[in-house]
Formats: structure tokens, sequence, C-alpha cells
């Protein structure tokens, strides 16, 4: 029994990732989903193929390899095999590891020539602000790889000297359950062939090596297939604009990503109710103040992260699915000068800039050069620009209330009287939503009030709450923002992409978009869309856009109202 104990564990290990990463919507024992089924038939069907991410899965190819060595134990000489079965269950491991953390996280399918940059980048961040994390977690795996390594041999052990008939007889279960899967049911456990297939397969309790390889190797396919397409993108993504074409009023325009605003508060039933209640209420204060608002759903190219690719997919006019599409098109930026919003409003002389807050990563070099020349804009406020001395928060930032209106103040300041235009992502509702929740009175104040009068999100709550929380005190910022704005302005306010650790397989990439304007015949070119009329969606009745298409839809009716 000792053999069969030490190979569960070591299989269950294989998992924690898928466990981590969905801890928020999943259970660890998966028995509530197993007592609804009212048949023996069911209790099976569930168990094999269930969508609760817990760890009580076996892998296939580590199976076999337990199977051969205890049948022909007598005819193996286990020296020769101890370190290549060592070898083989920690790059195991590694692939499981790399495989649910990037799924957990960005709820999207690994591929390894898009991911490397990306984990190299991601080493680099924790290497510049969380090095005492980091070199936790490193010492923390090298002492799991030990315990790997003993338990393997202790489990060699058992196979060489003991009589190993459980073992046997339980991997030869699991061997015949993925036979009669592949015969009777048509279950591909092996090899990818097609998308659909990974979301089945990887449902199942018995997960192969081999299939997450070959699904890496067609996602990485996929991915290079994308990059081909530049050029075709580049022509497709083009407006045209007359030579002699002006504007009769030249309006400012805020472009701001909220962190994490997921169509999740429609789809989750625990957020629809207080959320829509919240928005009646945050459009009846802008509405009385004579600003007109146009509401629909987009679908972000990502979902938990990544937001760089889903405000530059806005931006840009492109769809960037893939961390490899975006540097590729950085990196192309001279041949392929990808045509930006900001490259349309400074033809009619916008003074323009990115906003970026993050604080606390000093010894990280951003490249603002390639950054502005690929956004086409002139300029850039950075954390360090605020002058911030209260209290800090996620990624060392300022509550967003001051770090949007201080932003603001200094852009307004150096535009020289032009017209003004910005894209800003705000912070405050990042994973894992250690937000403020009070709105102060004067901005200002921020530098000099205490972390208790913010009355801070619990980090003992559930996540599931402080997100709501966070989203909560990111709409009442814009509430505030907007109310206080003293001169007529667009604001496009949307979401970058549906919280991490919250979102679910069968939750949408969808995000509220929230076009903002005291000009009412501007907002009324949106509602001939069949766009909502305030802040609130009807999901059942309102078109669906791309973040991609915000780009040209905002140009065209913007151009249409405001040129001559």
């Amino acid at each position: 029994m000792i053999a069969v104990a030490i190979y569960l564990f070591l299989n269950f290990l294989l998992f924690v990732p898928l466990y981590f990463f969905n801890k928020e919507t999943s259970t660890f024992l998966p028995i509530k989903q197993i007592l609804r089924e009212k048949s023996l038939r069911s209790v099976i069907a569930t168990l094999s193929g269930r969508v609760n991410k817990d760890i009580f899965r076996v892998n296939l190819e580590y199976t076999i390899i337990i199977l051969l060595l205890s049948i022909f134990k007598n005819y193996i000489n286990f020296q020769y095999v101890a370190v290549p079965y060592q070898i083989y269950y920690i790059l195991t491991l590694i692939v499981f590891y790399y495989h649910y953390s990037i799924y957990g996280i960005y709820n999207t399918f690994p591929a390894i020539n898009s991911d490397f940059q990306l984990i190299i980048q991601g080493v680099k961040i924790a290497w510049a602000g969380y090095k005492k994390q980091l070199l936790l977690g490193i010492c923390g795996f090298l002492i799991l790889l030990v315990l790997i390594i003993e338990l393997n041999t202790i489990l060699l052990t058992e196979i060489q000297n003991t009589n190993a008939i459980m073992l046997e007889i339980f991997a030869c279960i699991i061997i015949i359950i993925i036979l009669r899967h592949f015969f009777f049911r048509h279950a591909n456990y092996i090899y990818l062939q097609k998308e659909s297939d990974f979301e089945q397969s990887s449902a199942m309790e018995i997960q192969a090596l081999s299939f997450l390889i070959s699904s890496n190797i067609f996602f990485s396919k996929k991915a290079k297939s994308e990059l081909a397409l530049i050029p075709e993108m580049y022509n497709k993504t083009q407006l045209i604009i007359k030579a002699d074409q002006t504007l009769k009023q030249s309006p400012n325009i805020y472009f701001i990503a909220l962190e994490s605003y997921g169509a999740i508060l429609y789809e989750n039933e625990a957020y629809t109710q207080p959320y829509i209640e919240l928005l009646e209420t945050l459009h009846q204060t802008i509405k009385n103040d004579q600003w007109h608002s146009a509401t629909f759903l987009s679908n972000s190219p990502v979902s938990g992260g990544g937001s760089w690719m889903a405000f530059f997919s806005v931006l840009k006019g492109i769809q960037i699915k893939t961390d490899s599409l975006y540097r590729k098109l950085v990196h192309l930026r001279d041949e392929y000068p990808v045509q930006s919003i900001f490259t349309v409003l400074r033809k009619f002389q916008y003074s323009t800039f990115l906003v970026s807050g993050i604080g606390g990563f000093e010894n990280l070099k951003v490249p603002w050069k390639e950054i502005l020349e690929f956004a086409d804009v002139q300029d850039v406020v950075t954390h360090k620009d605020l002058n911030y001395t209260g209290p800090s928060f996620i990624l060392e930032s300022a509550p967003d209330q001051y770090f949007l209106n201080r932003s603001i103040q200094i852009m307004k300041e150096k535009n020289q009287g032009k017209p003004l235009a910005f894209f800003v992502e705000t912070l405050n509702s990042h994973y894992d939503f250690y937000t403020p929740t009070v709105i102060l009175d004067q901005w200002e104040d921020c530098n000099t009030t205490s972390l208790e009068h913010y009355k801070t999100t619990d980090p003992k709550n559930n996540n599931k709450e402080n997100y709501f929380e966070a989203i909560k005190y990111q709409l009442k910022t814009i509430e505030n923002l907007i109310v206080n704005e003293p001169q007529d302005t667009i604001f496009v306010i949307f979401g970058d992409h549906q919280p991490p650790m919250l979102t679910t397989d069968q939750n949408s990439f969808k995000t509220p978009v929230h076009i903002i304007s005291k000009n009412k015949d501007f907002i009324a070119l949106w509602h001939q869309k069949k766009f909502s009329n305030n802040l609130i969606v009807d999901i059942e009745k309102t078109p669906i856009v791309h973040h991609h298409e915000l780009k040209n839809l905002f140009l065209e009716f913007f151009l249409q109202q405001y040129s001559v």
C-alpha cells in the first residue's frame, strides 16, 4: 500500500496548479458535484470528466511507466533506470506546472513560442519588485524537488523489493478506462487535433503529458501563423483621413481601461443585482450633471491577464491574442507602422499621452521609447511624476482617485492649451483586489490620509467579495472624475479582461464599454448602433463588438460628429 500511496501522491502533485489557480471557483474535494448525481453511472461519468478543478487526477504516461517497471522488475537493472525515471518525472512536473499556470492565470492555451518571453519578463518583474518572494519560491521548489526525488526512490524500492500487486491492479484499471474511452467514446487523450478537443479533454481525470505537449505545439503553430498575417493586418487597419479634414470642435478624450472589469458582473448571479443597482445610481448622478452615455459589451482578446494585449487591441485596431504577436508588432513598428487612435488624433493637433501608475520597480528598465513609438503618443506620465507620498496599494500604486486626477493635472499643465487625449489603465482592482473603498472629498488629500481611513478590502475575505468592492471603488472613482470634469470631454471606459482566478471555462471574454460625453448628438450616433442608452447592458438585445473594432468605431463616430 505504500507504493500505491506514493504513486497517487506524485500524481496529485502534478495538478496542484490546476487547483491553485481555480480555487476561487472550485472545491478541494469534488464531493458536491458527485453527490448531485442520482445514479452510479452518472457518478462515474462525473468522476471521469468533471468541471471541478481539483488535484485528484492521474497522468497516463507515468501510470504506464510504473506498470511496466512493476511487471518487468525481474528483468530490469534499477540502478540504470533510477536517474532517467527521476528526470522524466521532474520534466513532467515542470510541463504540468507551466501548462496549468498559464491556463489558470490567462484562461488561454499555452504556446511556448509566445509564453517564453512572457515568462522571462515575469521573472524580471519579480526580481525587480518581489525579490524576497521570488527567492522563497525558488527555495520552496528546490525543497519540493528533494521530496520528489526521495519519494520516487522509495517507490522504486517498493516496486523492486515487494509484491506491488495493488499498484499493478490500480494502473491496469487506469489503462482500461483509457482504452474504453478511446474505443467506445472516441475520446482522444494523446494528441490534440482541433481546438475544441482541448476544452473537452482538459476536464478528464486522466491527463496525458503527450496531450499537453501536442496542444502546446498546436497553439504555438497557431500563434506563429498569426505573425505571418501582420502585413495583411497593417493594410486592413489604416483609416484614410483627408488632407484638408479639420475639426470644428476638439473635446478632450480620455481612454480609461478598468483593470479586471469583466462581464462576470452580468454572468455571475451573485454580482448581477448589486452591480445593476450600482450602475443605476451612477447613471442618475452623471445624468443630473448633463452627461449622456452609451454602453455595450466587447469581446476582449484575453481573459484573466495580458492587459497590454487588450488595450493595444483597442488602440491599434488589431486583435492581439498572444504576447508573441504584440512583441512582433512592436519590433516591426517601423516596417509596419500600424495606425493607432492617437495617430489620427495627432493629425488634429491633440497632445497625446500614455499614463502608468505602477510603482516600486525602480530597477526594472521599461522600454518607454519603443512603447511610445508603437502607441504613437508623444509623452508618458509615470508613478514617479505623481509625487505621491501616501499609503500604497497593489503594485505599489496610489489610490486610483489620486492617480487619475493628478495625472490629468500634469498632462493639462504640459499640453499648453491643446486638446488632450490619453490612455490609462487603473490599478486598484488588480488581483488580489486589495483596494481602497472610500472616495475622499478632495483627491489631493490622498497624500496625507492614513491607510485606515480608506477602509481597504480585507485579504482574509473571499476574493469574490473583494472583487466587487474593487469594481465598486473603480466605478465610484470614475463617477467622481466625470462630475468634476470642468469641460466637455469624451470618456471611453472599458474593461481590459475578466478577473483572474474568478472566471471559469463557462465565462465569456466580454467586458463592459461605456462611452460618456455631454455632447448628446455624439452619443446618439452610438445609440443608432442599438447600444444601450445608459450604463446598463441588456445582454439579450445589445449588440456585441470586439476590442479591436473599437478603434475604427470610435473614430467613425468622432469624425462624423466633430470634423468638417
